[in-house]
């Protein structure tokens, strides 16, 4: 597992990858680490995707100037497969965090207490990451595709269209079905003509969400609370694991 500390504390660095990977050893957990101070040093030294990447909140000694937020949407679409744990002293930073994919947020405090947890969510979702989901295309064929290729799935008059990062395609199958084999907590329906992935959405609103792409999808009013609920229950997951 190629596993990268981002942080412009040193100190900090050095204390979050002994105990990383002291934990990697106790485990069987094979790891190759890599420690960096900045994101333009990461970006630079890094020749392809880390399978984990533990980024700091603040990357310029907390004046305000940079957060790795935005370090973290650019990592979503340079790195696809990485997956982003946030170390933090600064909780206030939590909401903005769901904008961009990630798998936990962690006050720096806990991280030596919490660690088990994290690498358990880590080592799940890398998991569920290998399991495609198969569709039968409306002009015949098949089309299988990992749940994070998805945006959001829309229905048209009666045929569905899966919204990808690769294109559009039309199947057969409604959302109702749909709904019954795709992973619970991952995807909600918000519309009668609309399944959204939740880890595609950007901005979550009242009246309707912001994918990724730039889409913006309606929730209608009798789809509320079963989103909002739904939500919660996702949200929980990637802060709690």
């Amino acid at each position: 597992m190629l596993i990268a500390i981002c942080d412009d504390d040193g100190i900090w660095r050095e204390q979050a990858g002994t105990i990383i990977t002291e934990f990697a050893k106790e485990n069987g957990i094979d790891i190759e680490l890599h420690s960096f101070g900045s994101d333009e040093e990461m970006f630079a030294r890094m020749s392809h995707s880390p399978d984990v990447l533990f980024l700091d909140i603040r990357l310029d000694g907390g004046n305000g100037e940079k957060n790795g937020i935005t370090v973290a949407g650019q990592v979503n679409e340079r790195w696809v497969d990485c997956q982003i744990v946030y170390l933090t002293e600064y909780l206030e930073f939590a909401t903005y965090a769901y904008r961009t994919d990630h798998v936990y947020y962690m006050v720096k405090n806990e991280f030596a207490d919490r660690i088990g947890e994290i690498f358990q969510k880590i080592l799940r979702k890398q998991e569920s990451g290998r399991q495609r989901l198969s569709f039968s295309l409306h002009k015949g064929g098949a089309l299988n595709l990992y749940p994070r290729e998805i945006f959001c799935f829309e229905r048209k008059m009666r045929l569905t269209e899966i919204h990808t990062v690769s294109g559009d395609w039309l199947v057969n199958e409604n959302l109702q079905d749909l709904m019954k084999r795709l992973p619970a907590n991952e995807f909600v329906r918000c519309h009668n003509s609309f399944i959204v992935f939740f880890p595609a959405v950007q901005v979550y609103q009242k009246n309707y969400f912001q994918l990724k792409d730039g889409t913006r999808v309606d929730i209608s009013r009798s789809y509320g609370k079963q989103v909002q609920d739904a939500f919660l229950r996702w949200a929980r997951t990637q802060m709690d694991g």
